[in-house]
């Protein structure tokens, strides 16, 4: 073991992703909290994503809901670490061959109040271990807020117009396709609007990748 690691889990002990109990499993789930996960292996495309395969580990709810909330709203970024894990663990090479990955982005002043976007988070360790080339090519140009309790139409009407082009953001992915990031894919309207932007910019989008996708 690294000695730095080491002293970090001596100083910090490693908590449960979900419940923060101490002394979580090797994948970053208590034994409780392991068993409510909900692994998918359905990776067909998705009516709610405009024919978009979404490509998830897991059910979203129980544990892996509590984690996702810890990581957006309790100042857990370690979190994403964790799921990345989960998702290479799912994948151990890069799902799309030749892919890019490209995180959904946070609107500016989302991003100053949470400190980090938890999509950039997922997408660099999943860079990291795919050996894949990391890109930010959008920007989000208005807030949508919270999408909790809205139906689909109110999400997709919220996203609506949020995202934009980085400027030469096409010259920078030369032939790649692309691999949206996100956290989780609830009625697939934002990775729908992303995808549009994208693709009205000339780039392939091959699919999204998220730690969880609402049933």
């Amino acid at each position: 073991m690294n000695p730095a690691n080491h002293l970090l889990d001596v100083l910090f002990p490693p908590r449960c992703a979900a419940c923060g109990a101490p002394g979580p499993g090797p994948g970053g789930f208590c034994a409780p909290c392991a068993v409510s996960l909900t692994p998918l292996h359905d990776t067909a495309a998705d009516t709610r994503t405009g024919g978009l395969r979404i490509l998830a580990t897991d059910a979203y709810g129980a544990a892996l809901a509590d984690a996702i909330v810890r990581m957006k709203h309790a100042g857990r970024p370690e979190t994403a670490r964790i799921l990345a894990g989960r998702i290479s663990a799912r994948w151990p090479h890069l799902p799309i061959e030749g892919a890019a990955l490209v995180p959904v982005p946070l609107h500016p002043r989302d991003l100053r109040g949470r400190g980090y976007n938890q999509a950039a988070l997922l997408a660099g360790h999943l860079a990291r271990a795919w050996h894949a080339p990391l890109r930010d090519l959008l920007r989000r140009t208005c807030r949508s807020g919270g999408q909790g309790g809205r139906d689909p139409a109110g999400r997709r009407d919220a996203v609506e117009g949020a995202f934009a082009l980085r400027r030469n953001a096409p010259r920078r992915l030369g032939d790649r396709p692309v691999l949206l990031v996100d956290d989780v894919v609830t009625t697939g309207a934002t990775a729908r609007e992303v995808a549009r932007v994208l693709r009205g910019g000339g780039v392939h989008v091959a699919a999204v990748i998220a730690a969880a996708r609402a049933l």
